[in-house]
């Protein structure tokens, strides 16, 4: 990576919760800062630049979180199971 202290949190457009609770919590001198995929180019190149990406995972089959892991990019995730199960996905109803 060369953006060593920066952070990429790339959640959907229709649930910026981390992003949102990040940018009102995080302490001016703190030593990381983060970014959103709106504040990128969207490549795969820029992605990797990254030092770690923040996953909040919105639907069952995530393509970013696959193509992150291949990229061997460091990659922060929910422990707790239930943050996976989610009755909807961002835009499409499950059930």
């Amino acid at each position: 990576p060369t953006r060593l202290n920066d952070v990429l949190v790339p959640e959907p457009r229709e649930a910026c919760v981390l992003n949102c609770l990040l940018r009102k919590f995080t302490p001016p001198a703190y030593p990381f800062k983060f970014f959103e995929k709106a504040d990128t180019d969207r490549t795969l190149k820029t992605f990797a630049s990254f030092r770690s990406i923040v996953i909040f995972p919105h639907d069952y089959a995530l393509m970013s979180f696959y193509e992150f892991y291949a990229m061997s990019i460091p990659l922060f995730l929910p422990s707790h199971l239930s943050k996976y199960l989610f009755p909807y996905s961002a835009t499409v109803p499950l059930l």
